[in-house]
């Protein structure tokens, strides 16, 4: 069941965050399903980690948000690997995007977050707003 939108890399592959369900439609886990360029691939999470939406990056990458760290997706269509944690393991990320000056950008339901990814050092790097009331980065 694909709940979140479909982002496209560079090589026209589409990176779908979906959850997996049973039989009785009941939540299994979470993936990471790869359309495009090949079979189907799909790389699994636990049921609890949370995806927000995806993001074309400037590379030619994907980035997807997922729980309190932001993925960045393989050239080569491999496992997305994490690029960055935020600094607290509550924070559930809804989107996430890179501009082109390499500033990561990432946002929930009252906060935002920025990081310069060419000196990530852990998640001391990073710069976080609140937004006033329940505002959101989508």
């Amino acid at each position: 069941a694909a709940r979140k939108n479909a982002c496209a890399d560079q090589s026209g592959r589409l990176w779908v965050p979906a959850t997996r369900l049973d039989d009785t439609g009941r939540d299994v886990e979470q993936e990471i399903v790869v359309l495009g360029d090949g079979p189907l691939r799909r790389y699994m999470y636990p049921r609890s980690d949370y995806f927000g939406k995806c993001s074309s990056a400037p590379d030619g990458t994907v980035l997807l948000p997922n729980r309190s760290q932001i993925l960045r997706t393989d050239h080569k269509g491999g496992r997305p690997q994490v690029v960055a944690r935020l600094p607290d393991e509550e924070m559930f990320p809804h989107h996430a995007m890179e501009d082109h000056r390499g500033m990561l950008w990432a946002g929930g339901t009252g906060w935002v977050c920025h990081i310069d990814l060419s000196v990530v050092d852990g998640r001391s790097s990073w710069t976080c707003e609140d937004l006033p009331g329940k505002h959101q980065m989508k």
